[in-house]
């Protein structure tokens, strides 16, 4: 078999040109660090690259969520103490406008000034998270969750407690229901309440108690 001129320069220029190719990859892996650039370079590594990844992913935005849950709670922690603080200040103007000594001037500057708590315990109870959404609505975080006026103030949101994914098999509420929190208070230990009757002018003591009639 004869090898003609022609032949021998095709052969070469092949051979050059796979050289470059190989030349180039091996800057790729170079430049990016990685052995690996497509899928037909090692299948089973790639299929395990992508593994990874997803998994990579996965805990990076576990640990968004739980810098959010985290984030959000402090915010509620906060704000529940400031409410704690509007609250106690209400109390104390309200035993002072008992004082016989007040006119009503001082009466009305008293009023004026618990208007003003109740003004600004309503934005508590309507605050909202660094997204815009509000912290007392239950799974209605869109919606104010209360309104109204000193006359009478209506929950709007439900009694759902928001969830965050903090991993695979874990979740952590972020938010807490206005309605359990500021409405629904119970009383005694939620199922009995002890209370006199009117006419008792003396002394009582409750005791440990249990059920006689569940339908009553």
């Amino acid at each position: 078999m004869r090898i003609s001129t022609q032949l021998m320069y095709d052969a070469g220029i092949k051979a050059i040109s796979k050289q470059q190719g190989d030349l180039f990859k091996t800057q790729q892996q170079l430049s990016t660090g990685k052995r690996v650039l497509s899928p037909s370079d090692d299948p089973i590594a790639s299929a395990r690259a992508v593994v990874v990844a997803q998994a990579e992913a996965g805990h990076e935005q576990y640990s968004r969520n739980l810098d959010n849950a985290k984030n959000t709670l402090n915010l509620t922690e906060s704000i529940l103490g400031d409410i704690g603080a509007v609250i106690a200040d209400a109390k104390v103007l309200a035993v002072n406008a008992g004082n016989g000594a007040l006119q009503d001037s001082d009466r009305r500057s008293l009023a004026l000034e618990l208007r003003g708590k109740f003004e600004q315990l309503l934005g508590l109870v309507n605050s909202q998270d660094g997204t815009g959404k509000y912290l007392f609505a239950g799974y209605q975080e869109q919606t104010q969750p209360f309104s109204g006026s000193l006359a009478t103030v209506s929950y709007n949101g439900d009694s759902g407690e928001r969830q965050a994914q903090v991993s695979p098999s874990q979740t952590l509420p972020v938010s807490h229901s206005g309605a359990a929190i500021f409405r629904d208070i119970k009383n005694g230990n939620g199922t009995f309440a002890g209370s006199t009757a009117a006419a008792n002018l003396g002394t009582g003591v409750l005791q440990n108690g249990r059920m006689v009639d569940s339908t009553l």
